[in-house]
C-alpha cells in the first residue's frame, strides 16, 4: 500500500493557497479590520497635527 505523496502535497498546498486568499479578502475588504485600523491611526495622527497648529502662531 503505497501514498500518492505528491497529490496529497499538491492537495494540501490548494488548500493553503485558498486560506491566504480568503485571509487577504477579509483584511484587505473596505470593510475590513486592517483598514479601519490604519484610518483610525491616521485619523488620530491629523487630528494631534491639527490640534498644534491651532495652538501654534505664525509670525507675520
Amino acid at each position: 500500500m503505497h501514498k500518492n505523496v505528491k497529490g496529497q502535497s499538491t492537495f494540501e498546498y490548494i488548500i493553503l493557497l485558498a486560506a491566504v486568499i480568503v485571509l487577504l479578502l477579509v483584511f484587505l475588504s473596505p470593510a475590513g479590520p486592517f483598514k479601519r485600523t490604519v484610518e483610525g491611526t491616521l485619523n488620530g495622527s491629523v487630528d494631534s497635527i491639527g490640534i498644534i497648529l491651532q495652538n501654534t502662531t505664525f509670525p507675520r
